[in-house]
């Protein structure tokens, strides 16, 4: 209160003043490694003064903007975000960003994949060959851990495969840890057509992807 008087009379100014906490977000944990088709939890804990809105991000883009609904995603309460059943597209980096009138703060995750089974990224397609032709199928295959290929010929495993035999196979894991496997088939015989399928197996799961290869 500040006064100010005289033989006249007096005035007086009254000035309230405030004192508020600077605004704090965290989220919790602030790393987790979640196994393919498991649950994660975000909890986004604030410190300070009153907070009039939260908004979570995903990667750079807002989530739940204007209503909209966000796959396998959902909100406990304004600080908590489920993520049911995480897949690839769920990994990144999460943000939940806190404002009132006088201020604002941020608080970020990462959320990384931990085991998932295996996808096919990359298969074959259905080919016609001539007898005595040199022909390479190719599959690729992501997961962790790194999964195992097999192949099968009409659905059944293709067994001989050496240096020796016309059928050799590679398999190996490239920079962005995929794992690519060739079949190749020296001199192509009329048996050797039919409908090959490459399997890709972890501890998580087995995919697979066939096409035929038509021998005339």
């Amino acid at each position: 209160i500040c006064k100010a008087f005289n033989q006249f009379g007096e005035q007086k100014l009254e000035i309230h003043l405030t004192i508020s906490n600077e605004l704090v977000a965290h989220i919790h944990p602030q790393i987790q490694i979640i196994n393919s088709g498991n649950s994660a939890l975000l909890n986004c804990s604030i410190y300070g003064s009153e907070v009039n809105k939260i908004e979570w991000f995903h990667n750079g883009q807002e989530l739940f903007a204007n209503g909209r609904s966000e796959r396998s995603m959902s909100m406990l309460s304004a600080n908590t975000l489920k993520i049911d059943r995480v897949s690839k597209k769920d990994q990144g980096i999460y943000q939940c960003i806190v404002s009132n009138a006088r201020s604002s703060a941020q608080g970020s995750s990462e959320l990384k994949l931990g085991e998932s089974p295996p996808e096919i990224s990359y298969g074959f397609v259905e080919q016609n060959v001539r007898a005595s032709a040199y022909i390479s199928l190719k599959c690729s295959a992501a997961g962790s851990p790194p999964p195992q290929f097999v192949w099968l010929l009409d659905y059944q495993p293709i067994l001989d495969v050496s240096s020796l035999h016309r059928y050799t196979m590679d398999q190996f894991l490239d920079i962005n840890s995929h794992v690519t496997t060739h079949l190749n088939i020296s001199h192509v015989h009329s048996d050797d057509g039919g409908l090959y399928t490459c399997v890709a197996s972890n501890s998580m799961g087995t995919t697979s992807h066939k096409a035929r290869l038509n021998v005339y």
